[in-house]
């Protein structure tokens, strides 16, 4: 896919988030929420400063048939703490209510709770919202996270949570300075690496405002040795559920995998966008979704020239296309 257009969301270049965009969310309602049908939620991460990484709703202006470039922000959603950050914002919208998620890491409700990593929900009607104190996706291990990144959807009659399962460190050695120096080296040389990716982690509920339960986690199959999948998106189109990937933590690609019973995801031979693509740095979590049979994927990386400034861009394919490009 080409690189695309650059986005912004207005006003935010005034403040301490210098206008920086990561872990984008989009969703495209027709029959319009709030006056508008495009809507995003995303979290600033400017200087990699996680004390500004607050979950912020905004709408899209509309541009004719394309996606938004223009962004304004309806509210933040959630407030940042004295203990701990948020992360991982997710939409998802049903019969005339906008479902916001997001994950806290280690703040205090959580610790207080015997959990390490929480997801929580705020729940937007036409005229006001409501958020849920109880976490519906929970982690009380420290070095491993089943709920990574994740994406809400519905599947007939079931909700889903699909979310990446990693592990971090090596939690018998993680006092031991020699390895942790040893496996930074090997890591860089592709050796050997504490970080695992161990699947896409499976939850179900039967309402979206109450705790998921834990299924299983399922590794994408056709997938690079090379790969160690970070973050992912899910749209379906059709009876088939699509999830958008970031391949690695940093330096990685952006590829698609599709699934035709909800549990196994299969990756197309061809990435959509390298670094080479946008000619940047530290590609991070895309987003995608389908409209018109055009499939418009978001993403961000970092500009060579300012570090750890990330930018939000918008590529756009007919789906018809894609799929003759990649297979």
């Amino acid at each position: 896919m080409a690189k695309g257009q650059r986005c912004f969301v207005l006003g935010q270049e005034k403040n301490e988030s210098h206008g920086d965009i990561v872990h984008p969310c989009v969703r495209y309602i027709p029959e319009v929420f709030r006056g508008h049908k495009w809507w995003m939620v995303y979290t600033p991460y400017y200087g990699a400063n996680a004390a500004i990484e607050n979950p912020l709703l905004c709408w899209g202006e509309e541009n004719g048939n394309e996606a938004p470039t223009t962004w304004h922000v309806e509210e933040m959603v959630k407030n940042g703490y004295a203990k701990g950050y948020n992360s991982d914002p997710n939409l998802y919208y049903e019969d005339g209510k906008l479902f916001i998620y997001w994950r806290e890491n280690d703040t205090e409700r959580l610790l207080a709770r015997g959990l390490h990593r929480g997801t929580f929900v705020k729940v937007y009607s036409e005229n006001g919202f409501n958020e849920y104190e109880e976490p519906v996706l929970v982690e009380d291990m420290e070095y491993e996270d089943k709920e990574t990144c994740p994406t809400f959807i519905k599947i007939g009659n079931e909700y889903r949570a699909y979310s990446m399962h990693l592990v971090f460190k090596n939690e018998k050695l993680v006092g031991n300075h020699l390895f942790q120096k040893i496996c930074s080296y090997t890591d860089l040389l592709g050796l050997y690496s504490q970080q695992k990716f161990k699947g896409i982690a499976l939850w179900s509920s039967n309402s979206p405002i109450v705790s998921y339960v834990y299924e299983q986690s399922v590794k994408f199959t056709n997938c690079n040795r090379l790969y160690r999948p970070w973050h992912i998106d899910l749209f379906q189109y059709g009876n088939i559920i699509y999830a958008i990937v970031q391949t690695n933590q940093g330096g990685g690609d952006i590829c698609l995998a599709k699934s035709t019973d909800g549990i196994h995801f299969r990756l197309y031979k061809k990435p959509l966008i390298t670094n080479k693509t946008c000619a940047g740095v530290e590609i991070y979590k895309p987003t995608a979704l389908v409209v018109n049979d055009k499939i418009y994927v978001y993403y961000t990386f970092q500009s060579p020239n300012r570090e750890k400034f990330n930018m939000l861009y918008v590529t756009s394919m007919e789906l018809k296309n894609l799929f003759e490009e990649i297979v």
